[in-house]
């Protein structure tokens, strides 16, 4: 979680693609405006790093102020949720609100699998 916010604050795109599954285990990655990706386009793993180049240019950061997470043995995944704040160019100051995830453990390496703030 810290490599993802922090590399996707530096508009790091390479780097947080990496991160995240294949298409095959991807799920989505989801959040409102500004920036809105929902829907359909929330499970589209091949526009993925067009996306964070998009957020990147507009200075996007994430700041999470609260984070939980717990192994779920019986599909291998660790979900994880808590409060973050979102910044950038074309988003007005916010307080924290909920956000939630999974990482993918079946690779040998965890690989996020869903993102949703």
């Amino acid at each position: 979680m810290h490599a993802f916010v922090t590399d996707y604050g530096r508009g790091r795109v390479a780097a947080i693609d990496r991160m995240w599954a294949p298409a095959g285990r991807f799920r989505w990655y989801s959040t409102g405006s500004p920036g809105q990706r929902l829907g359909q386009a929330a499970h589209r793993r091949d526009t993925l790093a067009a996306y964070f180049r998009t957020r990147a240019r507009r200075h996007e950061r994430i700041r999470i102020t609260q984070l939980g997470a717990g192994y779920d043995p019986n599909r291998a995944i660790v979900n994880f949720g808590g409060k973050l704040v979102r910044s950038a160019d074309d988003l007005p100051p916010t307080a924290a609100h909920d956000f939630k995830g999974a990482a993918d453990c079946l690779s040998g390496a965890p690989r996020l699998i869903v993102w949703s703030m």
